[in-house]
């Protein structure tokens, strides 16, 4: 399962925004649509009778997806995020909302 915490993978450069295609100033309502529209691309009827590699790819994508919808729609975590930018604590592009989607740990 995808971490959804917001520790920062330095692995990736890949944010949470990222993943959904938001800005990091995007409202709640804004996150949901952007994740509703990415998950209308992985719909099952659309991969019923593929191959189990591209059936699990998918199922794993929508992980991510909801991971991604969980920690942004949260305003406490991105209160803390935009607090420890604003501070310098964080380096990278907002360190703090990094997702890991090429890990299967999160890390």
């Amino acid at each position: 399962m995808v971490s959804d915490t917001s520790q920062a993978s330095q692995s990736s450069g890949i944010t949470w925004y990222d993943v959904l295609g938001v800005l990091p100033d995007a409202s709640t309502e804004q996150v949901q649509r952007a994740c509703d529209s990415k998950a209308s691309l992985l719909r099952p009827e659309l991969v019923t009778g593929a191959p189990s590699p591209v059936v699990t790819a998918v199922s794993r994508a929508c992980e991510i997806l909801d991971s991604a919808r969980r920690v942004l729609a949260d305003p406490a975590i991105v209160r803390a995020m935009t607090m420890r930018l604003a501070s310098g604590a964080m380096t990278g592009a907002w360190n703090g909302a990094r997702a890991s989607p090429l890990s299967p740990d999160g890390s």
